[in-house]
Parts: structure tokens; sequence; C-alpha cells
């Protein structure tokens, strides 16, 4: 009976700690539950572009504002050869530049990993001239663990990349075409 009531009272422990520790999980996951209106507006656009459906039409309707997906065979963004890069600037100093094949899941992934928001900067790139500019745009700003501004960890071209030369010529010339500087 002893042991009985020990494994007992030990399961009991457990049960009030699970419900502890889920409690404590729904008051930090309520922290990121927008608070205003024109707030939740926004992340609602982003749960859209999250959640929508793989193939066909999505709808998200909040009030008079309807946010409208249209997706055939994925997303449309996400086409073959059609690469973003983009950068997130914050008070005019760029703190991140990257890459992707679908800019809204990227914002999204940024947003709530980061608390970064993104902006693209070119778009329609294949994948080797777009790490090409990402390149070129970690070396215009520098890398945080070098003294530079950015919050990227690593390069996009590694350096020992018998073709990193050129490719970063080319990622400046990319650059230089839409007036970067």
């Amino acid at each position: 009976m002893y042991r009985y009531d020990g494994i007992q009272k030990h399961m009991d422990k457990v049960h009030a700690l699970q419900r502890e520790q889920e409690k404590v999980a729904l008051e930090v996951g309520s922290f990121f539950i927008p608070m205003g209106w024109l707030t939740k507006l926004r992340y609602v656009k982003y749960a859209a572009n999250l959640f929508k459906l793989k193939r066909g039409r999505s709808v998200v309707k909040v009030g008079e504002e309807a946010i409208e997906q249209v997706t055939k065979h994925g997303d449309e963004i996400a086409k073959t050869g059609d690469n973003f890069v983009y950068s997130s600037v914050d008070e005019g100093v760029t703190q991140y530049v990257g890459i992707t094949n679908n800019l809204a899941r990227r914002e999204a992934q940024h947003l709530a990993g980061k608390g970064i928001q993104i902006k693209p900067l070119m778009e329609g790139l294949s994948r080797s001239d777009a790490r090409a500019v990402e390149q070129a745009l970690i070396e215009i700003h520098g890398l945080g663990k070098n003294g530079g501004t950015l919050l990227n960890q690593i390069n996009s071209i590694a350096k020992s990349n018998p073709l990193y030369s050129s490719q970063l010529e080319r990622g400046y010339e990319l650059l230089k075409s839409i007036g970067y500087k």
C-alpha cells in the first residue's frame, strides 16, 4: 500500500507539473497574440500566407478587408528561377540580407523568429545570381562577427570557392543595375 501511495503521489506531482507547464506555454503563446486591430490585420495577412491551401484558392476575410491568395501548384512566387533578394533595414542601417523563392513565407519566418521585417530588393533572379547579389551585400555591409552591421552568420558564397570573385563581380553589377549604393 505504501508503494502504491508513493506511485499515486508521484503521478499527482507529474500531472501538476504538466498543468503548470501547459499554463506557462499558453501564457508565452498569448504574448505573441497581436493587440490592436491594425496589428491583427497585419498578422492575419502573414497567417493567410502561411496556412494557405496548396492548390486552388483560399480567402481570409477580416471585416471589410479580404486577403486573397490564388495559388496554382504551390505559390506563384515560388516559380523555378524566380528568386528574391531581400533586406531588413532598421533606421537606415541594413541589418539582414537573404534570398528566398517564397517571400511571404520568409517574411513571416523572420518576423516570428528574429522580430525583423524584410523588404524585397531584387526579384526574378536565378539562384546563382541571387547568391551573387547576397554575397555582394554581405561584402558591402559586413557580417556582424567581423565588425559589420549584418545579423547574418555566414557568407552566401565561400571565399574558398573558385567562382567567388566572378560571382561577387556579378553581384556588384546587378546591384549597380538597380542603383544600389
